[in-house]
């Protein structure tokens, strides 16, 4: 019997949906039958990426222009595409990726004002349009995230130098 295809899956949702919680639990199911995976995230899938992530992520850096954003979540996901999302499909791991473009299209697209066609002509020519096979979107009220979100950040259990678009005001998300 041949081992089923390495599959590129990612979870998108607004703050404090559950990805990060969701990804884990996946993971342990496909383990469970047998399938190889990775569980990866943007920003900050790789050393050079939670570098990027600090400066994306960081309070201090509300303001930032939305065409640096843009480029520094690019840059980012070059690196990550680049050292580990191609290497592991091309090794026969599937691939649980928290969050990737479509964050990219809501957040610096609709919420920052960017036009999303350049958003997708940028993607097409860097990262030769590498889509996921499948993403699962996690929804919830905007408010009800939010609060988990800031919960998760006064609980301790989220850094608060990770705490920008948390802050960023109800309209935004």
């Amino acid at each position: 019997m041949m081992p089923p295809r390495a599959l590129f899956i990612t979870l998108e949702g607004g703050e404090g949906a559950g990805k990060t919680t969701q990804i884990v639990h996946l993971s342990g199911w496909l383990a469970q039958r047998g399938v190889a995976c990775i569980l990866t995230r943007e920003p900050g899938g790789t050393n050079l990426g939670r570098k990027i992530r600090a400066l994306l992520l960081d309070p201090d850096q509300a303001g930032m222009a939305p065409e640096t954003e843009l480029l520094l979540y690019m840059a980012d996901r070059a690196e990550h595409i680049g050292t580990v999302i191609r290497p592991a499909l091309a090794g026969g791991r599937t691939v649980l990726c928290d969050r990737y473009f479509d964050a990219t299209l809501v957040y610096q697209g609709a919420a920052r004002g960017l036009p999303p066609e350049q958003i997708l002509r940028l993607h097409a020519l860097v990262f030769d349009d590498l889509t996921p096979d499948l993403t699962l979107l996690l929804d919830l009220p905007v408010e009800a995230g939010l609060a988990r979100a800031r919960r998760q950040l006064s609980k301790g259990a989220r850094p608060r130098k990770e705490s920008r678009f948390e802050a960023e005001a109800l309209q935004f998300h």
